[in-house]
């Protein structure tokens, strides 16, 4: 087994992040660390513009799901399915 001096071994994860992989962001040129903000500022405003577009997108989602939803129960109340039936199966 180990000794007392061994550190603790950390819990393997199954999803990656930018904290627990930095040499994605050095691939691109990119160097991780406390002054990403002042040496590639345009990088994280494109983060940010992107999460705030995902963000708009969801609400218009959430939106038009409920339009939908609302537009089909319109229908179904308004349609009277027990005569609609006989007249489409008569010959």
């Amino acid at each position: 087994m180990g000794s007392e001096d061994d550190p603790p071994r950390e819990v393997p994860t199954d999803t990656r992040h930018p904290v627990d992989d930095p040499g994605a962001l050095i691939v691109h040129g990119i160097r991780p660390g406390p002054h990403l903000l002042e040496q590639t500022p345009e990088f994280l405003y494109a983060i940010f513009t992107a999460m705030l577009i995902a963000n708009f997108m969801w609400v218009f989602y959430l939106f038009g799901a409920f339009l939908l939803y609302t537009g089909l129960r319109l229908v179904r109340d308004h349609t009277d399915v027990a005569r609609a039936l006989p007249a489409v199966f008569d010959e």
